[in-house]
């Protein structure tokens, strides 16, 4: 069987997705072709806790599965608990998008009969399907794809996903109502979280930009982010002249979706939100420093823009630890507001 040639007769897939909520956002497009490729299987998805609200709701997807490994003395317990799971399923096959070789042991110890994903990692020996690493570089959501074109499935759709019910949009409403907004205010996210503080603008430059926007498009400022961004949030809001609504640690990412959906424009860092924002096809600015726009930024048939300063570093940049973070601090207010204009008045996309 060639490389090209495609599985045929799958009727139980698992998709065994990644951890974090961009990249999770980023595989919708290639769930969405494996179901253009066998729209007669039943498609489940193994997630991380964190990124599974990404795949309930999806119309290609028909049960989702969470799962999260811990390190240490519960490691084996958590994955025979995995292969129980793999075992009562009964999948004839699994794409491993996730780079795991824990994973890719579990599936084959379930006798999963088709096993797809990259050869990396040494976990080869696991996969019935080892496709190489492509040569060059390329965005997640191609990374994705080019697995899926290895086995000669095309892709469906290049741009993510994300869905939400109504009553995650009625929810959302009450969040904006509770937080000081009028139904027939037109208003801006502002979304300064990041899983990396690094990747995270300064908060005084967020508090500036929405001050500045809210004047000269006349817009309230909504402030968006999860639990742990609530002091961030609030840091924000004491620094502004104008008082914003803050939805920080209020939202479901569901009910988040809901209130990015109707927001005239969005402003974040590289984070998984800018992702859904994107997904939305929401207008979106999205700041940029230690990693790449051209691997990692958000896709979408909308306006986006993306903003990067040079500074002379390598990107994108794992370096735990950063003693002068010049990437982020070098975007200015100016930048920003310019590329608002451009995504409101340039028709940019």
């Amino acid at each position: 069987m060639s490389e090209q040639t495609r599985i045929s007769s799958l009727k139980n897939i698992l998709i065994v997705t990644k951890n974090w909520l961009g990249d999770a956002v980023c595989i919708t497009p290639a769930v969405a072709s494996i179901r253009s490729a066998y729209p007669d299987a039943a498609i489940t998805v193994l997630a991380h806790p964190r990124c599974a609200a990404v795949f309930t709701g999806h119309p290609a997807v028909a049960r989702v599965f969470t799962f999260a490994e811990r390190r240490g003395p519960a490691a084996p317990a958590d994955l025979f608990s995995l292969w129980r799971k793999l075992v009562r399923g009964g999948y004839d096959a699994v794409f491993l998008f996730h780079r795991s070789r824990s994973k890719a042991v579990v599936a084959a110890l379930a006798g999963i009969p088709h096993r797809i994903g990259y050869d990396t990692k040494g976990r080869g020996i696991f996969l019935t399907r080892r496709v190489p690493q492509p040569a060059r570089q390329m965005h997640m959501i191609d990374y994705h794809l080019a697995l899926l074109a290895a086995c000669g499935i095309p892709p469906a759709r290049r741009y993510p996903q994300f869905f939400m019910s109504a009553a995650d949009r009625s929810r959302a409403r009450e969040i904006l109502a509770e937080s000081g907004l009028r139904p027939q205010d037109r208003y801006a996210v502002i979304n300064p979280g990041g899983n990396w503080d690094r990747k995270r603008w300064p908060a005084i430059c967020f508090a500036q930009t929405a001050d500045r926007v809210a004047r000269e498009r006349g817009v309230k400022i909504v402030i968006t982010g999860g639990e742990k961004d609530g002091e961030l949030a609030r840091l924000i809001a004491g620094s502004m002249k104008t008082a914003p609504c803050i939805a920080a640690g209020r939202t479901t990412l569901k009910t988040l979706g809901a209130v990015l959906e109707r927001a005239l424009f969005y402003i974040g860092n590289d984070s998984g939100p800018t992702h859904i924002a994107a997904a939305l096809r929401v207008p979106l600015v999205a700041l940029f420093g230690p990693t790449s726009p051209e691997l990692t930024g958000p896709a979408g048939a909308g306006r986006i823009v993306t903003v990067r300063k040079d500074v002379g570093c390598a990107v994108p940049c794992y370096a735990a630890v950063c003693p002068a973070p010049r990437c982020m601090e070098a975007v200015t207010v100016d930048d920003v507001c310019a590329q608002v204009g451009r995504i409101l008045d340039g028709g940019t996309e």
